[in-house]
């Protein structure tokens, strides 16, 4: 470890940091702990307010990080606070003991729900737009007053690779831009027109001007470069998901003595949703007394109307518990202290990308893993680890076979791990990627 007056600073844009939790803040925090192992000190700039930090806090991120870290918050004026502070004042302004007042509040919810989703949309390149003057400006200050040798930003949120792009453009700094999903050619992606060919012209101008390109996968980076043109492919490089070996220390956490539990750590969306799974529930606790005896699903991360209701409908609620969000390693602790650990993930377009970050936590901690996936990265991290079962397509009998199975020592409790193909997945030597490619766009020697 090189001596604190060698440190080259590097500027970080994060739109999310702690105390924000959650599974998107965790490439920026990894990377403010360990590349100042390699010779770089980062300099932090995030958002504020940024509208998670009201579902999700998680104040012991803070503990792994150097007490010298510097870090800048610019403002966010945030449209996601001012519709829940006009849902607070309506459910304050209206009754919700009567069925009338119910009703009212939904519809009012609804047509809320509908507005923010008009207004977001036309929002360039996303929801967090806002904040991007406010970044601009402060990230102006920091480059004066810091004087960073380089510039690396995190996406999503695509706002953070144009305030990136436009500090780039003003100081000259080598800019590293790292992707960590897709944008205009995200599974998701609706816009059409104008707002479309807006931001398609946005992307290409990213992958272009930034130095150096950074990508999760592979297939990520091929679809970049067919985007932008292959005339330097050699700037691109793959640096995936992982998860950092000092959150698996502790000793595991057990959700419920005396059951045998299957942990499910995230939120479920309009793309990843629940049913299968519960529907597979439900026939395996129709189908075996010994697991309905013992079974516990223990959903953790934040709270979900949705979720609720669905678990409700199949009647399963004396199998589910509801954690809510925990804390990073109260959360991995749970994961290693329980029997089974559930991956879900949509069955949509362009699935082979879909990749989640929660993969890689499941692998360090050693617990089998039932995948309900499409074939893809995901199928394919899961096969190649030996760490759990695939079920793909998803569907509910194959699903409860496979719970069956696991609680009775079969299939995927069988699993294990094959540790030597972690290391690559180990958040320290990610970091030494980047810093090796800050090191060759800065001259600096290793």
């Amino acid at each position: 470890m090189e001596c604190e007056s060698a440190l080259k600073r590097v500027l970080l844009i994060s739109y999310w940091f702690p105390p924000v939790g959650g599974t998107w803040v965790m490439r920026a925090q990894k990377l403010a702990k360990y590349l100042p192992r390699y010779g770089w000190e980062p300099v932090i700039l995030c958002a504020r307010n940024p509208h998670e930090t009201v579902k999700r806090m998680d104040m012991s991120l803070f503990d792994e990080l150097p007490t010298s870290l510097l870090v800048y918050r610019a403002r966010s004026p945030e449209p996601l606070f001012m519709l829940d502070t006009a849902k607070r004042f309506a459910r304050r302004a209206i009754p919700a003991g009567t069925v009338r007042g119910r009703r009212a509040l939904d519809a009012l919810d609804w047509r809320l729900d509908r507005w923010y989703d008009r207004f977001s949309r036309r929002l360039v390149p996303d929801p967090t737009a806002a904040w991007m003057p406010w970044a601009g400006r402060l990230g102006r200050r920091i480059i004066t007053r810091h004087r960073p040798a380089a510039i690396l930003s995190t996406a999503p949120p695509y706002s953070n690779h144009i305030v990136a792009m436009r500090l780039k453009r003003e100081s000259g700094l080598p800019w590293i831009a790292d992707w960590r999903d897709l944008w205009t050619l995200d599974r998701r992606y609706s816009k059409t027109g104008r707002l479309r060919r807006r931001e398609e012209v946005l992307e290409r101008s990213v992958l272009k001007e930034a130095d150096a390109v950074t990508g999760i996968l592979d297939e990520i980076n091929a679809s970049h470069i067919g985007l932008a043109g292959a005339e330097n492919p050699e700037k691109f490089h793959t640096i995936p998901h992982g998860f950092d070996p000092d959150d698996f220390h502790e000793p595991p956490l057990d959700p419920a003595p005396g059951k045998w539990n299957i942990s499910y750590a995230g939120t479920f969306t309009q793309e990843i949703r629940p049913g299968v799974f519960l529907d597979g529930v439900r026939h395996a606790v129709d189908a075996d007394a010994r697991l309905a005896e013992k079974l516990r699903v223990n959903f953790i991360g934040s709270p979900n109307p949705e979720l609720a209701w669905a678990v409700a409908e199949r009647k399963l609620e004396p199998w589910v518990a509801f954690t809510g969000f925990l804390p990073h390693r109260r959360a991995t602790r749970t994961m290693m202290g329980s029997d089974l650990l559930l991956l879900v993930l949509g069955d949509v377009p362009r699935g082979e990308m879909v990749v989640s970050n929660k993969i890689f936590e499941y692998l360090a901690s050693r617990r089998p893993i039932l995948a309900l996936v499409s074939e893809g990265a995901a199928a394919e991290v899961i096969r190649a680890t030996g760490a759990g079962l695939v079920v793909s397509p998803p569907d509910p009998a194959a699903v409860a076979a496979a719970i069956t199975a696991a609680f009775h020592g079969k299939g995927a409790a069988r699993c294990r791990v094959d540790a030597s193909k972690l290391d690559e997945y180990d958040r320290s030597l990610h970091a030494r990627k980047f810093a090796e490619i800050l090191d060759g766009l800065t001259g600096r020697e290793t």
